[in-house]
């Protein structure tokens, strides 16, 4: 039984360069374009707005383009530390 069969979703998210180098995936585009291009119904994308703040802010834009699409599975709400 494959993931899809067992209902099981797999989520892809881009962490920022900063707090992990050399991280597999650090922007929401680039994850969009893999799920995309899998094209598997169970492969979901995961925002989490403090690693796309840090990396390309533009929070509003980035929901309101991707919404939409139904390629997010879970939103992961962190607070952006403040420079001391």
């Amino acid at each position: 039984m494959d993931g899809l069969q067992a209902g099981i979703d797999v989520l892809v998210e881009p962490i920022d360069p900063c707090d992990i180098k050399d991280f597999f995936q650090n922007c929401q585009d680039e994850v969009h374009r893999s799920v995309q291009a899998i094209g598997a119904h169970n492969l979901k994308a995961e925002l989490d707005l403090y690693h796309r703040q840090i990396v390309e802010s533009e929070l509003a834009v980035t929901i309101r383009q991707y919404l939409p699409t139904s390629c997010f599975a879970h939103f992961h709400i962190g607070d952006v530390p403040t420079p001391r």
